[in-house]
């Protein structure tokens, strides 16, 4: 899910990397090898704003400046109108973000609930009634020292801006058993992915490859994590009736809208401009 901004902080990286290149003070492992104390210095004045930018860019989970580059809330309100209305307009559709955390790696959202949602908060949860395509969001309360850190949280936000972003209903995740319990009462169906979940640098069919090699290994895991939270909802509501949400999303998803298509071509250009500017450097074109 990479956006316009962070591709851009790319593109100063290699524009940086390349005005280094020219340097006749550095050699090819950036050793300086003379006038050491001012081209250091030189090189630090020049990458400050750029790893400000990266701050800037990478900090918090939701990024709104990807939002309005995707087509701003309304698109997602589309995507999310598309899919009730291929469900039937019946039942209830529940989307699970991710909620581990990784190691190093900036964070990426489950790329199912990022297409519906717009939103990369961890741990958190979508509730769509299909009938009225209203979404009800469920996310962890976090503390105010998480929130300096990690940026604010759509919980964290005033009344106000949930609902610029389309979501007007926005409850900490702990109420979402109590949600749950009435709406399967009301109406026993709910729409999930039993599917497996795409990622990054797989297909759907990749990851079930990934949770064979748990299953393999004696001391493996015997429940990935992309299959904890509808084994959850089967124990907890067995009179459920669960579909499943996987085909539908792929036949959206598969089909680029006009905003996601002005996208791609953008990112792909930026891309190319970085690319170019290095292999001019390196005498390549």
């Amino acid at each position: 899910q990479p956006n316009v901004s962070s591709v851009a902080v790319f593109a100063l990286l290699v524009g940086v990397w390349t005005r280094m290149a020219r340097r006749q003070d550095f050699d090819t492992n950036f050793v300086a090898t003379k006038r050491e104390p001012e081209t250091v210095w030189s090189l630090w004045r020049e990458l400050l704003p750029v790893l400000l930018l990266c701050a800037s860019a990478f900090a918090q989970y939701t990024d709104l400046t990807a939002i309005q580059e995707l087509g701003g809330p309304q698109e997602f309100a589309n995507r999310r109108a598309a899919l009730c209305k291929a469900v039937g307009e019946k039942g209830t559709i529940v989307l699970f973000a991710r909620v581990t955390l990784p190691e190093s790696n900036h964070y990426r959202e489950d790329n199912d609930f990022f297409y519906y949602t717009g939103l990369r908060e961890p741990g958190a949860i979508m509730v769509l009634d299909s009938a009225t395509c209203k979404p009800t969001l469920f996310q962890p309360q976090y503390s105010a020292r998480m929130i300096q850190v990690l940026g604010p949280t759509i919980l964290s936000r005033s009344n106000e801006e949930r609902a610029q972003l389309g979501y007007a209903t926005v409850l900490p995740v702990t109420e979402i058993d109590n949600v749950l319990t009435r709406t399967v009462g009301r109406d026993p169906q709910l729409w999930v992915r039993l599917g497996f979940p795409d990622k990054a640098d797989g297909a759907r069919g990749e990851t079930g490859t990934d949770n064979a090699r748990h299953y393999s290994n004696p001391y493996g895991s015997e429940e990935p994590t992309d299959l904890v939270a509808v084994n959850k909802l089967r124990v907890r509501y067995p009179m459920a009736q669960l579909h499943d949400l996987t085909p539908l999303m792929d036949a959206q998803r598969n089909i680029k809208t006009t905003a996601e298509q002005a996208w791609i071509r953008k990112v792909g250009k930026l891309g190319a401009d970085g690319i170019v500017l290095k292999s001019v450097q390196l005498g390549k074109v």
